[in-house]
């Protein structure tokens, strides 16, 4: 444990100085984020000599999608930014601009799918939003889109960069810290997987009646539930739990029967008990893996 607090220490401070001389960049926080989260991925692995095919989904179902999640929600922020920088410069009240900036870009930031943190869009947006602000009265049209342009391709670029080299990182030192570790290891805020119950916010889980929450959850191609019926998961009688609906490929399958297959990328509604939802949610991420026998998901 000291060792993993002491060179995750070390991963934040070389990513914060490491990003001091990029032009554009909105914060080093961007560059802390995605270091953590190559850190966060090596320390939670299992082995690290895993095979080929295991990094490879390690890649592409922890790393990738979340690092697509934060760029999209940065650019989203941009996007908000520029939006109403613009509009102050047409005679929008700042005050209102500045109130919407701000939650308009934490907000498209939340609701950015696999997004590490609310604050991307937010850190982003204020930064583009500020320097159209400190630019001079409009005269020539063209020569102020020019400047707006060179504004958002430095800031852009600047930030996308710090998250790339944060990630460079977080894989050294995550590669070098893993090496003397008997074991995996994941936190309860680890970056690498999915928050735990009293983490996430309330829109992923809530308690309908005492003792038992609902959570939406995403199916990973890693989990063990994947192309099983409900009726082989035997989520009713080893969990207590049921599925409430299934949303895939934009269709909602209501109180699904236990023939329903579940397929990687359907967003799954559960209705378990407090003391399972995490077990049951961490399975469904293909973060846990499938313990006892299978029994039957029940009508």
């Amino acid at each position: 444990m000291r060792l993993i607090i002491l060179t995750r220490a070390i991963t934040i401070g070389i990513a914060y100085y490491n990003v001091s001389g990029i032009p554009g960049v909105t914060s080093s926080f961007i560059s802390i984020l995605g270091s953590l989260l190559i850190f966060d991925t090596f320390i939670a692995m299992d082995q690290l000599t895993t095979g080929y095919r295991d990094l490879v989904g390690i890649i592409k179902n922890q790393i990738l999608p979340r690092a697509a999640g934060t760029g999209l929600a940065l650019l989203r922020g941009l996007a908000v930014g520029v939006l109403f920088g613009l509009l102050t410069k047409l005679g929008f009240p700042v005050v209102l601009a500045t109130v919407l900036t701000m939650g308009l870009a934490f907000t498209v930031s939340e609701f950015t799918k696999n997004n590490m943190s609310d604050f991307v869009g937010l850190i982003g947006a204020l930064a583009v939003y500020n320097k159209l602000l400190d630019l001079p009265d409009i005269k020539n049209v063209t020569n102020f889109y020019q400047t707006v342009g060179d504004i958002l391709w430095t800031t852009g670029s600047g930030t996308f960069l710090a998250l790339a080299s944060g990630m460079v990182i977080g894989s050294v030192t995550g590669f070098i810290t893993r090496i003397f570790l008997p074991r995996g290891y994941r936190s309860k805020r680890s970056q690498a997987y999915g928050r735990p119950l009293d983490l996430q916010p309330f829109r992923e889980v809530i308690e309908l009646e005492q003792g038992r929450v609902t959570a939406h959850v995403v199916l990973s191609a890693n989990s063990p539930f994947a192309h099983k019926s409900l009726a082989e998961t035997g989520l009713l009688s080893r969990y207590d739990s049921r599925v409430l609906a299934i949303q895939r490929q934009g269709n909602m399958i209501s109180l699904p029967l236990g023939t329903e297959v579940l397929l990687p990328g359907d967003s799954i509604f559960i209705l378990a008990p407090i003391q399972r939802i995490e077990q049951v949610t961490a399975i469904v991420r293909g973060e846990e893996r499938l313990q006892g026998e299978e029994s039957s998901y029940g009508q």
